[in-house]
């Protein structure tokens, strides 16, 4: 079975940003023209949707918003919560949720460019989904995100974004050649580069890792595991767990370099 994990945290992990016994969050830059109350409560949503907490994530961007209700991306981030790319398409009433939210996103404004550009790129995702299929509207949104990571090529966030979008078509166009998660590897990485401090607490997609028929750990990997889970949301450890017990196709060490040096440094 091909695996593939998104980024998880990919900024800087930061010791201080504890919220009682919530795993620990990552420290990002996100810019955005809601009020300072609603901006910490839209960065603490990103936070949860890059550990694939989506729950906690709608809750932070739904607090974001009723504390400024101008606020049209913490909607952005509500609608976000809906969408997981890596897992299974939307029910049918998350579609319903997550286009109300984005309705709601465009109605609220938003006084960025930038900012509305998120709102107009999800939206291609959720407009007409009662008549485009899945694969149709997760092309539509990655080629929406590629040409906002183009806009933007400073904004990190937009190409962690546009990079689980690749992720997430490569999974539906059957290419052998894994291009989309091989760029996305590479995006993934230069990001990564750019970040100062140990980054033991991220996984990144590898097209080629497969999991042993055992499907199970040996000792040392385990302990990796133990280590590498402390400090994350169930979810996200859940991905690390299946990064440490994959190995490449075909046996040793073949990974891609985009990968590989990011797995090494986990």
């Amino acid at each position: 079975m091909l695996l593939t994990v998104s980024a998880l945290a990919l900024a800087a992990m930061d010791p201080e940003h504890m919220h009682g016994h919530s795993p620990q969050l990552g420290k990002l830059t996100f810019e955005t023209t809601c009020s300072p109350a609603a901006h910490a409560l839209f960065h603490q949503g990103v936070a949860w949707l890059h550990s694939f907490e989506y729950q906690r994530a709608e809750q932070s961007f739904s607090e974001a918003a009723a504390a400024d209700p101008r606020c049209g991306i913490a909607d952005w981030g509500v609608a976000m919560s809906y969408y997981h790319p890596l897992w299974d398409g939307p029910t049918a009433d998350e579609l319903e949720k997550g286009k109300s939210a984005i309705e709601t996103a465009k109605a609220a404004g938003a006084k960025s460019q930038r900012e509305r550009d998120y709102v107009a790129a999800l939206d291609v995702f959720y407009r007409d989904f009662d008549r485009l299929d899945l694969k149709t509207r997760a092309f539509a949104y990655s080629d929406a995100m590629g040409k906002l990571h183009e806009r933007y090529p400073r904004d990190d966030e937009a190409a962690v974004f546009y990079a689980l979008s690749l992720i997430a078509a490569g999974k539906m166009d059957g290419d052998p050649a894994f291009a989309r998660q091989k760029q996305a590897g590479t995006i993934l990485s230069q990001v990564l580069a750019k970040k100062p401090g140990p980054p033991r607490r991220r996984a990144f997609p590898d097209p080629r890792l497969r999991l042993p028929r055992s499907g199970r750990a040996g000792p040392a990997r385990r302990a990796s595991i133990r280590e590498h889970r402390s400090g994350f949301g169930a979810c996200a450890a859940h991905a690390i767990a299946h990064l440490y017990a994959a190995r490449p196709v075909g046996g040793g060490d073949q990974l891609q370099p985009s990968f590989r040096g990011v797995r090494d440094r986990l």
